[in-house]
């Protein structure tokens, strides 16, 4: 390859290049800030990294992006919708929204915030994981990301908000009551329940390329960009269908490809400037979920089972970076990053399941004829707020201590500190993130 050709390369993949320390983001923690070039590119070099980072939140932002209790993130649980449309009722389900009425709870009238439940809580998150990238040639490496994660949702405090006796008395002191007979009889254990989960997540593995030219401008001291592309493999356990305050420790079970590009441009050896962006896509996954009966029905909990297609929503993000070179060692970066994923589709796929809803639509005109129903099925399940889009915008302040740019020897070392910070986001868990990375650069020779 020609130096020309090179150096065109390099211009046009200003916004790529290898990150020193992957991350694949989640809604229940803040985004660690990705994608700043690594510094070598040297054939057979190996660089090995160890992170660890915790975090942790009482609150959530909700579809609106106000603060909300932490189980509120997908909206504050209505009880008196709870049964609308629900195929197969049980006692004492069928006391509350019988089949011959209007199949609302007790056909009472409620007013103000009678009904509604909000759910407050505590999360922490903690997460020790590894990243290895192994150069190969002319700028080719593997890389490979294996995060342990543990998530904690613990104090889970339930609270009703209306002051309707019926609906306080089905609650139960405690929730207790019939409402906590329900909630069993549909396969859920207790609202209050807590949930603990410590698992290697999913992993990402791929392939990348890098360059870096430090020798053809005047004022701009170097320019690196390159590429990566990789599958993300879902180690992770999906999310535990009997437990409210479960989340899924990765990408709830669906395999994907992610692709980052990214870049970093040098200024008179002190200062540089950097972007980045990546997209997510995963593979389509079937399986039997707790899924929405009514489009009214709000909040964390739908009674309901069905078999369905999961669609899970591809997740991209963006970022950029000031970055300040006071000393040959040290560099200081402040950041911020935009992280979205998109709406899940669900697609149903069992024939009983909300059969009720869409018959309950079917009206005939004039001459006694069925119209089509008003309803679909996929309709009903994809109104549910636990499916929507998330995304969190956040401020990354970091400093790097790197003595690869003084040792040329066999292991020179790299340490880094950041701390990254939600500052707006829907349907999150605002964990800010303290996190610290130690860099092992090792030269190996095959």
């Amino acid at each position: 390859m020609s130096t020309k050709l090179s150096r065109v390369i390099l211009i046009c993949s200003i916004a790529c290049s290898q990150a020193v320390a992957h991350d694949l983001p989640v809604f229940y923690r803040a985004a660690v800030l990705d994608g700043q070039p690594g510094k070598s590119v040297d054939d057979w070099h190996s660089t090995l990294s160890i992170s660890y980072l915790q975090g942790e939140t009482s609150h959530a932002w909700n579809e609106h992006g106000h603060k909300c209790g932490l189980l509120d993130a997908w909206g504050q649980l209505d009880v008196t919708q709870l049964g609308v449309g629900v195929q197969s009722k049980v006692a004492p389900l069928t006391t509350y929204w019988n089949d011959s009425g209007t199949g609302s709870f007790d056909t009472a009238t409620f007013t103000g915030n009678d009904g509604k439940v909000s759910i407050a809580g505590h999360s922490e998150t903690k997460e020790l994981s590894l990243n290895l990238r192994q150069n190969l040639f002319s700028g080719f490496y593997l890389f490979g990301y294996v995060p342990v994660r543990e998530i904690k949702n613990n104090r889970i405090t339930p609270t009703y908000l209306g002051t309707n006796a019926d609906v306080q008395a089905f609650l139960g002191t405690n929730f207790s009551g019939d409402f906590a007979t329900i909630l069993s009889a549909y396969g859920y254990r207790p609202l209050t329940t807590s949930y603990r989960k410590t698992e290697v997540s999913d992993t990402l593995v791929g392939v990348g390329w890098q360059g870096i030219d430090t020798t053809s401008f005047d004022i701009i001291d170097s320019l690196s960009g390159g590429g990566e592309i990789g599958v993300t493999i879902p180690f992770g356990a999906q999310q535990k269908q009997n437990c409210i305050a479960s989340v899924p420790t990765g990408y709830n079970g669906h395999w994907g490809i992610k692709a980052q590009l990214a870049g970093e441009v040098g200024l008179w050896k002190f200062l540089g400037f950097g972007a980045a962006t990546s997209a997510t896509m995963f593979f389509r996954e079937e399986r039997t979920i707790h899924m929405k009966t009514d489009e009214d029905q709000p909040g964390i909990i739908a009674l309901d089972s069905g078999y369905a297609q999961v669609d899970h929503g591809s997740l991209w993000s963006v970022s950029g970076y000031a970055k300040i070179t006071p000393a040959a060692m040290v560099s200081c970066y402040v950041g911020a990053s935009f992280v979205r994923q998109e709406k899940t589709e669900l697609e149903v796929r069992d024939d009983v399941f909300l059969s009720t809803v869409v018959a309950n639509s079917l009206i005939p005109d004039e001459d006694g004829n069925v119209l089509a129903p008003l309803v679909s099925k996929d309709e009903v399940v994809n109104s549910d707020e636990r499916f929507q889009a998330w995304e969190m915008y956040t401020l990354h302040l970091k400093a790097t201590v790197d003595m690869s740019s003084k040792i040329k020897s066999f292991f020179a070392p790299a340490v880094s500190f950041q701390y990254s910070l939600p500052l707006a986001g829907k349907h999150v868990f605002p964990s800010d993130v303290m996190s610290g990375t130690f860099d092992a650069n090792l030269q190996w020779k095959f």
